[in-house]
């Protein structure tokens, strides 16, 4: 498979072919001040099934036009993921609950300005706080970029983009990952099937997988090993393995194991060395 990666900023761009870790024919950096509007224009001709992953470092309006860009350009059974940032900068509602009934002057125009702003990707205008507050934005995200791809891919059109996973994680800034895949409308259902025991769909847009696993160490996760996979993955047979918590108190220190028995198959193992 051949692969590109695009990238608007000069200096990354020069720190990628520092960094090439294969051939020019394998991978081929493009340098496009435009980013992937520029690319989509001036250098993408679809060849049938692509892969394209759009990651981005702000969730400005412009990135769901590129997306939906994406997906009228591909060919069928092309895979398209999405990852944005899963907050709003400037965001006046800094509570995890709301108790105030009347908005402030700073928090309605917010909104205003919100709903000005992505008014072509809401399902309706937002009159209220309801997604603003933290860990609620990334309940609208999906939302937004599924009425997207509708209109990208609209059904009269005869190929939809069918949503496999969406996935929500943090490292620093909260992120929200969805990945989907053009198909026509009548293979929907074989789509399904191939992933219908796969634990992480999302189809229909839900459920929204928390990725939170914990700092283990090397002698931890060897510790370990020999008692996954666990049924049920509620953490409690790796918390009593180990015999000890590893976060603040015994809860969270729970929902970190549960999170380490549901996705120990991908768990990362960081080694810091020198080279």
């Amino acid at each position: 498979m051949k692969l590109v990666s695009i990238e608007n900023d000069i200096e990354t761009f020069k720190r990628q072919e520092f960094h090439r870790f294969s051939n020019k024919n394998k991978l081929h950096l493009v340098f496009n001040k435009r980013g992937v509007d520029g690319f989509l224009t001036q250098d993408f001709v679809s060849r049938g099934k692509e892969v394209f992953w759009l990651d981005y470092i702000n969730n400005d309006f412009k990135r769901f036009v590129e997306f939906m860009d994406v997906l009228r350009k591909v060919g069928e059974y092309s895979i398209v993921k999405i990852t944005l940032p899963a907050r709003v900068k400037n965001n006046p509602f800094g509570r995890l609950v709301s108790t105030d009934k009347q908005l402030n002057t700073d928090q309605s125009e917010f909104i205003d300005n919100f709903n000005s702003k992505y008014r072509d990707v809401l399902p309706a205008r937002l009159d209220n706080g309801e997604y603003f507050y933290r860990d609620k934005f990334v309940e609208l995200i999906p939302i937004m970029t599924k009425i997207a791809a509708e209109k990208a891919l609209p059904t009269s059109g005869g190929v939809v983009f069918r949503c496999l996973n969406i996935a929500h994680y943090d490292d620093g800034t909260p992120m929200l990952s969805i990945t989907g895949i053009t198909c026509p409308i009548d293979k929907v259902d074989e789509i399904d099937a191939l992933f219908v025991n796969w634990k992480f769909k999302s189809f229909s847009w839900s459920p929204i997988h928390k990725i939170d696993v914990p700092f283990l160490s090397i002698k931890e996760i060897l510790k370990l090993e020999s008692y996954l996979p666990t049924d049920p993955e509620d953490g409690k047979k790796t918390a009593a393995t180990l015999g000890y918590i590893i976060d603040k108190d015994y809860r969270t220190s729970l929902e970190k194991l549960c999170q380490y028995e549901y996705f120990h198959k991908y768990y990362p193992r960081f080694i810091r060395a020198s080279i």
